[in-house]
């Protein structure tokens, strides 16, 4: 494709133009209902890492936000942590979970093998520690023994369904789903038989055919979020899991399930005069309603799942995000920022570490070259790049010249 020609200076002193305030200034209790569960923390109660778990539970837990648990850009509940937290009594490794408490308080108040029970997550592991993977849902026995885990790992979740109450031993499946894959997953346990679908696909064991005790011995409660089985590392390294749907359900009658968005707006450049569509798509429990918003506000009469804008001019270079509802709750999309194609120009840049990123609008689909230079005299390429949505990132690692610059044509 023929591009006009743009040429554009930037000095390597920049500073870092940061996101404005939007769904990650929010608490995941904005979004979830986190009435009957307890979080447990990777540090302990100073923030360190000398002594046991922190917990924080209702009504805290409605309000609780940190770098370990938090809304993220897209309105998922993140869990983060760390390969070098603290770990809880018996284990090796530290998470940062949720536990549910069915009656909101009291840890040794669980339901038991009969009934229905029935745990449903929708999630995507975006960070998991250099060896080891993370677990991302359970169903653990009170007083002893994990029954179900599902646990990712390099593009496969792995489900284990123990058979005995005393004697290790699993039945396992597994199922590819790719890296950085949006995983559907439902634990439900009915009358004794746990059956475990992950995007579609289901397993099922009778564990208490398996052994008896299980139906006698002990009782059960849910867990999600992130777990890691690795416990060494940088402070970088570790798990991180985006949940985009969480639900718990005991009983035969089932709730409406909440939306989770499952294509979000793209951001992207417009040419002057032009007309462009954002297109959101969401699975839930029906009817789900949508509402649109410019810059954190409603848009009156924009209520479908996509929007067209025309004549598009400077006054519409905006975020726009939707926010999907219905009986069971709300999200909110991730913000899709729109940017007249021309003049071409950089949006935002810094460096870190001796590297230096900047992020360049330009006409989608052209070819660009990145150069730099130290003096303005002598450009020399760092590397091409194209972008079907017309906007890309540039990355180079910066030589000891104290001023360097940088333009694309």
């Amino acid at each position: 494709m023929t591009k006009p020609f743009a040429k554009i200076l930037l000095l390597a002193f920049a500073s870092l133009w940061g996101a404005g305030p939007g769904r990650a200034a929010l608490s995941p209790g904005a979004d979830f209902d986190l009435r009957r569960w307890k979080l447990t923390l990777p540090v302990d109660v100073s923030g360190g890492l000398a002594g046991s778990p922190a917990e924080i539970k209702y009504p805290q837990l409605q309000t609780y936000t940190s770098q370990f648990f938090y809304t993220g850009a897209d309105g998922a509940m993140v869990f983060w942590c760390p390969v070098i937290g603290v770990t809880t009594s018996g284990a090796t490794a530290p998470r940062t979970e949720l536990r549910e408490l069915i009656s909101g308080t009291d840890s040794s108040v669980n339901w038991t093998a009969d009934g229905t029970h029935i745990l449903r997550g929708q999630c995507r592991v975006t960070q998991q520690p250099d060896t080891g993977d993370v677990i991302i849902g359970q169903v653990h026995g009170y007083p002893v023994q994990r029954l179900v885990k599902v646990q990712y790992g390099n593009g496969r979740v792995l489900v284990y369904i123990r058979k005995s109450l005393t004697v290790s031993g699993d039945a396992k499946f597994t199922h590819n789903v790719g890296a950085n894959a949006l995983i559907d997953y439902e634990i439900k346990v009915v009358d004794g038989v746990a059956t475990v679908t992950v995007n579609g696909v289901a397993n099922s064991h009778d564990f208490v055919a398996s052994d008896p005790r299980w139906g006698t011995d002990s009782t059960f409660y849910f867990k999600a979020g992130a777990y890691l089985q690795d416990n060494a590392g940088s402070i970088t390294e570790g798990g991180r899991v985006s949940f985009y749907q969480l639900s718990v359900t005991h009983g035969t009658v089932e709730p409406p399930v909440r939306p989770a968005i499952t294509t979000q707006p793209i951001s992207q450049t417009v040419a002057a005069g032009a007309s462009v569509t954002l297109n959101v798509a969401a699975t839930g429990t029906a009817p789900m309603t949508f509402q649109w918003r410019t810059n954190g506000v409603n848009w009156s009469g924009r209520t479908n799942a996509s929007i067209t804008l025309t004549n598009f001019r400077t006054a519409d270079q905006r975020g726009y995000d939707v926010r999907v509802s219905n009986a069971a709750g709300s999200v909110t999309s991730a913000v899709a920022s729109l940017y007249l194609n021309a003049p071409t120009r950089f949006l935002q840049s810094q460096r870190t570490g001796g590297v230096f990123t900047t992020t360049f609008l330009g006409v989608a689909g052209s070819n660009y070259v990145f150069e730099t230079s130290t003096n303005l005299q002598t450009w020399a390429p760092v590397t091409t790049g194209s972008s079907a949505r017309g906007i890309l990132q540039f990355n180079h690692t910066n030589t000891t010249s104290p001023r360097r610059f940088y333009r694309v044509r």
